[in-house]
């Protein structure tokens, strides 16, 4: 079985280096096509095949198009005029829903993906729709690079601030601590060190203690303490109502992408 990637950026690249680290894939089973040339220069350097897209499509078993939502309908356009092909597309475009890609391709199975770029360093975490049955080789790939989440389509845009885009919200949290740190003396290390350290210690306190994240907040909120006295800031500017603004922003940004 091959597997080809059309588009070969930062997760196109990440995806197909996972494979094959994994053994989901051998090195010679994934074939890369990308539009940049010195892109395809640099994989060819590497010892990693790679083809034009009409080629990808034509000789592997799953395609994942890793490219945007704006580029995706000229090569569909290019792929829908090729006769033999593969059997399973993959697509991580947001708003781009399973339908759109059936009118251009017949004859295969979709599974749309929303991934997130901590799948460059193995902690991705990605939400898989499919559009007939469970694909298990699509979930295996998705899971070379970090954990799978299955959902149904209906969501798929709704699930964006959840994974795809909350990286960015979670960097911006960081950093504005690490800005309030270094103000208060600290050096920019420093920050980066104690205020990450402690979002990953969190999340797992999230994802492994038995207990709900509200109570996980009162156990560091002593009465009359420091922690309590932050907390009310973020509640007089109800922080609930920033988070819903920007996750329905973002939401209302895939089905835009999806119309257009």
């Amino acid at each position: 079985m091959k597997f080809g990637i059309i588009g070969s950026g930062k997760m196109g690249s990440a995806i197909g280096m996972g494979v094959i680290k994994s053994g989901v894939f051998k090195k010679d089973e994934v074939i890369f096509a990308d539009s940049y040339a010195p892109r395809i220069e640099e994989l060819n350097n590497g010892g990693y095949k790679t083809a034009s897209n009409v080629e990808l499509y034509q000789n592997a078993d799953i395609v994942l198009l890793a490219v945007k939502p704006q580029q995706i309908d000229v090569i569909l356009e290019e792929l829908s005029k090729v006769d033999k092909h593969a059997k399973t597309i993959i697509t991580i475009a947001a708003g781009i829903d399973i339908a759109h890609i059936k009118k251009y391709l017949k004859d295969v199975n979709v599974a749309r993906v929303m991934p997130n770029t901590p799948a460059l360093i193995n902690y991705g975490t990605s939400a898989i729709c499919f559009d007939d049955r469970i694909n298990e080789t699509v979930i295996k790939i998705f899971e070379s690079v970090g954990t799978v989440t299955i959902i149904t389509e209906d969501k798929m845009n709704e699930v964006i601030p959840l994974n795809g885009s909350f990286p960015a919200y979670g960097y911006y949290f960081a950093l504005s601590f690490i800005k309030a740190g270094i103000e208060a003396g600290f050096s920019y290390e420093q920050c980066k060190e104690l205020v990450c350290g402690s979002m990953i210690g969190s999340a797992k306190m999230i994802m492994e203690i038995d207990k709900p994240i509200e109570q996980l907040i009162k156990d560091v909120c002593s009465p009359g303490g420091t922690t309590i006295e932050g907390v009310k800031v973020f509640d007089k500017y109800d922080m609930d109502k920033i988070v819903k603004e920007c996750f329905d922003a973002c939401v209302k940004r895939a089905y835009e992408l999806g119309k257009k």
